[in-house]
């Protein structure tokens, strides 16, 4: 008996298009946003807040850093600043060698 086993699990499922269900919903936040921007900005406020929107949720919807997708990445950035972190220093009795001996000149 054979049994059929599921290929390319990792990879999201395309579902509108040529794009997953999380690239177009970030792309549908990023034009929302744009439309109401449009109510509240313009002359050339309009089109700087058009590029501006318009980079970011691109960079959301496709954008990686070391194989890290852009939403996750920005999650663990902002985890890691609101965080606490301890700074630890403790006093060590002897000294370390120098590195090149007792000498210090290395010849």
């Amino acid at each position: 008996m054979r049994f059929h086993v599921p290929q390319f699990i990792e990879k999201e499922s395309k579902l509108i298009g040529p794009l997953t269900l999380r690239q177009f919903l970030w792309l549908l936040a990023g034009a929302l946003v744009f439309i109401m921007a449009q109510f509240l900005l313009t002359g050339t406020a309009v089109i700087v807040a058009f590029l501006i929107i318009a980079l970011l949720s691109l960079a959301m919807a496709y954008g990686k850093i070391n194989g890290v997708s852009m939403p996750r990445y920005t999650f663990m950035a902002v985890n890691f600043l609101i965080s606490g972190k301890k700074f630890i220093f403790t006093k060590k009795d002897n000294p370390p060698d120098p590195p090149y001996g007792k000498g210090g000149t290395g010849r």
